[in-house]
């Protein structure tokens, strides 16, 4: 049994999979949220929660009793998870830091195996093999350059390669400034068989592209526009592990968020007073 948590987004994803078949769907809805089975994955394996905490991203006031809440529902005891799942970032910065401790807290009360997975592995696996089936025995590769929404014109930027046996950076990820307008000539040199997601509030910055695409290209010629906030990675964490099971496994001790720049720090008028 596992548990999936993302919490790096606007919302809280959490997700409970069973490697066989889950038992009977509760009937009301979780917190008053969203719920619903991933059939198109894992038909009756997987359900996905969805949890609004509005814009102030308030994960750390509601993880708890929503993790407590989905394995009550499923009257599936804290024990019986072997595996826990986390997207360590990059994102919110806040966010990262309360799914990592909440995984950190719980793998040290009982003994579970601690999965780590990054934005940009999950976002690329999603779009290039759960939905794409690209990565198959005749094409055991292949490449995908991503623009994620960062602030103020700035992106996460990175080329995730995904083969057989492994997932590796190409370009090791980034903060880049894209009205520098630098991000539109590196486009000219992708590979032909690449695919190019671009997180759709980024669309401003890609000129003379359409955002109406609505599955991921077979070229890199146009872009597809993906929104950030509405996206589960939690199908994309099951399917990561189980395809690479080795890969993303580590310890508590070793679970540290994935920062592509140096988080932020404000302090009030009261607090530079007493400094």
């Amino acid at each position: 049994m596992l548990l999936a948590i993302d919490t790096t987004q606007r919302n809280l994803h959490l997700g409970l999979y069973h490697p066989e078949k889950l038992p009977t769907k509760p009937e009301a809805p979780l917190l008053g949220n969203e719920i619903h089975s991933e059939e198109t994955y894992f038909p009756h394996q997987l359900v996905v929660t969805r949890y609004a905490t509005g814009k102030n991203r308030y994960h750390s006031g509601i993880i708890i009793p929503a993790i407590k809440q989905l394995l009550e529902a499923y009257t599936i005891e804290l024990e019986a998870l072997t595996g826990i799942l986390v997207n360590i970032g990059p994102g919110s910065f806040t966010g990262v830091r309360t799914g990592l401790v909440t995984v950190r807290t719980m793998a040290q009360f009982f003994p579970v195996k601690v999965f780590g997975f990054s934005t940009f592995h999950l976002l690329a696996y999603h779009f290039m093999n759960l939905k794409s089936s690209i990565i198959t025995k005749e094409k055991p590769s292949a490449e995908t350059t991503l623009y994620v929404t960062a602030s103020r014109g700035k992106a996460y930027h990175s080329v995730v390669v995904l083969e057989k046996d492994q997932v590796f950076f190409k370009v090791s990820p980034d903060v880049i400034d894209l009205n520098q307008g630098i991000h539109l000539e590196q486009l000219k040199t992708m590979p032909l068989n690449a695919l190019l997601l671009v997180d759709d509030e980024l669309a401003p910055f890609f000129p003379g592209f359409s955002s109406s695409q609505q599955t991921p290209p077979s070229t890199s010629a146009v872009p597809f526009f993906f929104n950030a906030k509405t996206i589960s990675t939690v199908p994309a964490m099951i399917a990561l592990m189980k395809h690479y099971p080795k890969l993303f496994e580590t310890s508590w001790e070793n679970l540290h968020p994935f920062y592509c720049q140096s988080p932020s720090i404000t302090i009030s008028d009261k607090g530079k007073k007493q400094l």
